[in-house]
């Protein structure tokens, strides 16, 4: 089985950081699904734009990202802008 590379991204604030609570248990499935988790939360507007930006340059095999719309917006944008878009999973906690 192929060990994928997540980049898993977090906005804290999203919902009422509803985020934070369901974090590890979200990292927890995959891990137990074989994958390794690199989780990163964001620290300001932008942030996950530019995670999002340098992730297949970093070897990540995919993106997911867990927050609101403006969250899946940023991490879109800056996917699309690195001209290398990875399969992106989306967790809404908005």
């Amino acid at each position: 089985m192929k060990t994928d590379k997540i980049l898993f991204i977090v906005n804290p604030v999203a919902g009422r950081m509803r985020s934070r609570t369901a974090m590890f248990d979200i990292v927890n499935a995959f891990c137990r699904q074989g994958h390794t988790v690199t989780t990163v939360v964001t620290q300001k507007r932008g942030h996950g734009s530019r995670l999002a930006a340098e992730a297949a340059a970093q070897g990540y095999d995919m993106i997911v990202c867990c927050g609101g719309d403006g969250t899946l917006n940023e991490v879109i944008s800056g996917m699309m802008g690195s001209g290398d878009p990875l399969p992106l999973g989306y967790i809404p906690a908005g």
